[in-house]
C-alpha cells in the first residue's frame, strides 16, 4: 500500500470551485481506476493557498500504472485553472528575433511513501475524515526499524485511544529512509488539538527520541514542551489539513 501526496498553490483561498472540479473531475475518475482506495483533496491550515491530494493505493505497481498511463497528467490540466500563476518565466527569441517572455507552468510537486503499518478504529469508513495530521519526523540512518517498534507499541495504543481518531498510518519515502511520517486521520479537528494540546504528544515524541536525528534531539532537549513546533526541515514538523471533499473507494 502506498500514499501519494500531490501538493499545489491556488490563487483562491475560498476553493469553493476547486473543490466542486475536484469532486467532478478527478474522484469521479479515480473511483474507476484499478487500484486507488481513495481520494481527499485537503487545504492546509497554515497556508490556505496550499492544497494537498492526497490518493491511497493497493500498491505501488497499481499507482505507477496510473501515473505512466496519461490519466495523472489530464487530471492536473483539468485543475491547471485553479493554480496559483507562474512564478517563473521562460526567456527566448521569436521569429522575428524579438525576446519574448513566457511563463513555466505551475507543476505539482508529487511525493510517494511506502504504508509501513496501518491501524483503523473501525473496520467500516463511509467517508473521509474532515481532518488529517501529518507530523514528519527526520530519524538516524539505521534506526527505522527501532522507530517503527516504538510507534507500534507506545504510539497507536495512545492515538487509538484519543477521542476522534479513526485512523493512523506510518509510511516512508522509498527514496530516503531517513524521512518517516505519522498520517493520523481525525472525526474534528479539535479532537486533534486536544490531543496535541493535552500533552501527549510531546510525551509520545519523547519515547522516540533515541531515534530521532541529532537535530531532532537537540530540539526536544531545548524546547521541552515546545518541541512540537519546530522550523527546520531536518526536524520534526507538524502539519494540520481540512478535508474539502473526499471520498473512499474500497
Amino acid at each position: 500500500m502506498v500514499i501519494r501526496f500531490v501538493q499545489v498553490r491556488i490563487h483562491d483561498a475560498n476553493a469553493r470551485s476547486l473543490k466542486r472540479s475536484y469532486e467532478k473531475q478527478v474522484i469521479a475518475v479515480l473511483k474507476t481506476v484499478d487500484g486507488c482506495l481513495s481520494a481527499s483533496l485537503l487545504q492546509s491550515n497554515k497556508d490556505p493557498y496550499e492544497c494537498v491530494s492526497m490518493t491511497v493505493w493497493k500498491s505501488a505497481e497499481l499507482a505507477q500504472r496510473y501515473e505512466q498511463s496519461g490519466v495523472f497528467a489530464t487530471l492536473v490540466d483539468g485543475l491547471r485553472p485553479f493554480f496559483a500563476e507562474a512564478t517563473e518565466w521562460k526567456i527566448q527569441l521569436g521569429d522575428d528575433l524579438t525576446v519574448q517572455y513566457e511563463p513555466v507552468p505551475t507543476e505539482p510537486a508529487v511525493q510517494q511513501y511506502s504504508v509501513q503499518m496501518q491501524k483503523t478504529v473501525s473496520a467500516a469508513e463511509p467517508q473521509a475524515p474532515p481532518y488529517v495530521r501529518i507530523v514528519s519526523h527526520r530519524i538516524r540512518p539505521g534506526a527505522s526499524i527501532e522507530f517503527r517498534e516504538i510507534y507500534e507499541r507506545e504510539v497507536i495504543p495512545v492515538l487509538l485511544g484519543r477521542t476522534g481518531c479513526r485512523k493512523a498510518y506510518l509510511v516512508t519515502d522509498p527514496r530516503d529512509p531517513t524521512k518517516v511520517l505519522s498520517v493520523t486521520v481525525w472525526g474534528s479537528k479539535l479532537d486533534a488539538d486536544e490531543y496535541e494540546h493535552h500533552g501527549q504528544f510531546s510525551a509520545l515524541l519523547a519515547k522516540l527520541q533515541s531515534t530521532l536525528s541529532d537535530l531532532s534531539q537537540w530540539k526536544l532537549e531545548v524546547g521541552h514542551s515546545s518541541s512540537a513546533r519546530v522550523a527546520t526541515s531536518d526536524d520534526v514538523m507538524v502539519d494540520g489539513f481540512e478535508l474539502l471533499v473526499g471520498e473512499q473507494f474500497a
